[in-house]
């Protein structure tokens, strides 16, 4: 198994800083690994460094990607003539919320998945949930977890605001809000 990591968009030849004490963990383990840069792949190239082996078992290990990134990130591993060790299916199936939160509804909190042109504030107040998380359709939500966490009296303050700043900074629309479970 080869492992793939996104490259430091700061240090082009370290991992990204986020995964690099992984990425010195695995090499020590004995595996090999592969980065790449996130931006240029965002722009439509591929490259790593050093190169895929051919026919290897590729095991990607960074951040997120929507549907779309990852069939593109499927598609360039298999161009470079390795196997990814997760299909589209499967990476979907688990890394996307409308797709495995029905598997895990009874252990997890309740959970609202809406369409990115609903009224958010409206649909946050209807559930009048005393607390809650806004998230997007992944797992996590890495750049705004400081504004993921609202309590119903902080709605008026910035909770409503959290989507139009996703929007801003991150592009996509939040359409996620779950319950949060008392301790």
């Amino acid at each position: 198994m080869h492992l793939l990591y996104p490259k430091s968009p700061l240090h082009s030849k370290q991992p990204d800083e986020q995964f690099e004490a992984e990425v010195n963990v695995v090499r020590s383990a004995g595996f090999e690994v592969s980065l790449f840069s996130l931006e240029d792949f965002q722009s439509g190239t591929f490259r790593s460094t050093p190169p895929l082996p051919v026919a290897a078992e590729i095991l990607y290990r960074g951040w997120m990607f929507s549907a779309a990134e990852y069939e593109a990130l499927v598609s360039a591993i298999s161009s470079a003539g390795a196997h990814p060790v997760t299909d589209s299916q499967t990476y979907l199936a688990s890394h996307h919320l409308p797709n495995w939160y029905p598997a895990l509804s009874d252990l997890t909190p309740e959970t609202r998945v809406y369409p990115p042109d609903c009224d958010l504030e409206t649909e946050l107040r209807a559930l009048d949930w005393p607390e809650y998380f806004i998230k997007d359709l992944r797992q996590v939500t890495q750049d705004f977890d400081w504004l993921s966490y609202f309590d119903a009296g902080a709605c008026d303050r910035c909770g409503f605001r959290h989507a139009s700043l996703s929007r801003r900074y991150r592009g996509r629309v939040l359409r996620a809000a779950s319950r949060e479970l008392s301790p």
